[in-house]
């Protein structure tokens, strides 16, 4: 119907409808509901349309609890299969139930990817419950050396982590992603962190992949939110040769880091930009990366049921004005898997 209605010319079709809205996100969410009473479960570019036109939250939210019953999978060119020297090491000296969680990738240098790979006390199940052997969660990291050409492992490194004065139901460094420093050229890391209230906090330190050791971290404290509880998903961004803070995506807040003491870097807010409905629920998760003009991340969303559904979806703005250039619909990245994570993104040319 769609189609039909647009052949017929601009003026016919703007004629047509008053309301718009009917043509570019309406017939698309009825499609979706048809679509699944027919067995059909590729409805991608019709998400997508709901998604780049809709300005009302509760379709968006009815299209959320929907996603479940459709096809979202992208199939992969390349898997890595990376060694479990690590994780069988922990295992041997702390815990049973270890398994490793979310990565984070850097464009290395001409031949190699550097990738952080996360390693926790627990697995998920099916069901979206977590099994461990203790009340607490405990999280290490390795460094992975990857070739380009191959995709095989080249090097793994067990990597020196700092101590941890606050013993906690939560110890070690969560959800750390790797970027290079738009200013002096070093690799830092972001992660999460108890504090010694229990607290949630994000913290910022260098990544010495040379002496294999994550050097202590300083807590990043924005005045306008230092009373959360929680804090996550902070991504890197940079802009004009500077390192920047991508704090959240609606309104897309953009903090700087302003002056720094012997435990605490202080941010401030640089830039606030007005963002589509669409990017209401998004969330981290990728730090950018830079390619050619442009700053690609990719964001994540939940939809809170039992178990929780992730989904991703790549997004793309322009360098210097972060003018939003494109979007992609939503994904996951694995059939059997309601929970899953995605810290980096490498880009190029092919």
């Amino acid at each position: 119907l769609k189609t039909i209605l647009k052949n017929k010319g601009e003026k016919e079709y703007n004629h047509l409808f008053y309301e718009k809205d009917v043509l570019s996100y309406k017939l698309d969410f009825e499609y979706t509901i048809f679509a699944y009473y027919t067995g059909i479960r590729d409805i991608r570019k019709n998400v997508f349309h709901i998604f780049s036109n809709c300005n009302q939250n509760h379709v968006l939210e009815q299209l959320y609890r929907n996603m479940k019953f459709y096809d979202h999978y992208l199939k992969p060119k390349h898997q890595v299969f990376l060694t479990k020297k690590g994780i069988k090491q922990w295992k041997q000296l702390l815990f049973q139930n270890c398994t490793s969680s979310s990565m984070s990738i850097l464009d290395f240098d001409e031949t190699r990817y550097l990738m952080n790979m996360r390693i926790v006390s627990y697995y998920i199940t099916k069901n979206g419950s977590y099994e461990m052997d203790f009340d607490k969660v405990v999280t290490w990291n390795d460094a992975y050396f990857i070739d380009k050409k191959s995709f095989t492992v080249s090097s793994v490194s067990n990597l020196i982590e700092p101590s941890f004065p606050y013993e906690g139901r939560i110890n070690g460094l969560e959800d750390v992603r790797i970027f290079r420093s738009a200013e002096d050229g070093a690799i830092y890391y972001l992660a999460t962190m108890c504090t010694e209230n229990g607290d949630i906090q994000m913290f910022r330190g260098e990544y010495d992949w040379k002496s294999n050791e994550i050097r202590p971290p300083l807590r990043l404290e924005w005045e306008e939110k230092k009373d959360n509880k929680c804090e996550k998903n902070w991504v890197h961004c940079p802009l004009e040769g500077n390192d920047y803070i991508i704090y959240q995506w609606y309104p897309l807040q953009i903090l700087r880091f302003s002056s720094r003491d012997d435990k605490t870097w202080k941010m401030e807010l640089a830039r606030e930009i007005v963002m589509p409905l669409f990017f209401r629920h998004a969330r981290g998760s990728s730090n950018a990366f830079l390619f050619q003009n442009e700053l690609w991340f990719v964001i994540h969303f939940v939809h809170y049921a039992q178990p929780r559904d992730y989904y991703h979806s790549i997004v793309v703005f322009e360098k210097d004005t972060l003018q939003l250039l494109r979007h992609t619909s939503l994904s996951k990245l694995s059939k059997t898997s309601c929970i899953e994570y995605c810290l980096g993104i490498v880009v190029n040319e092919q």
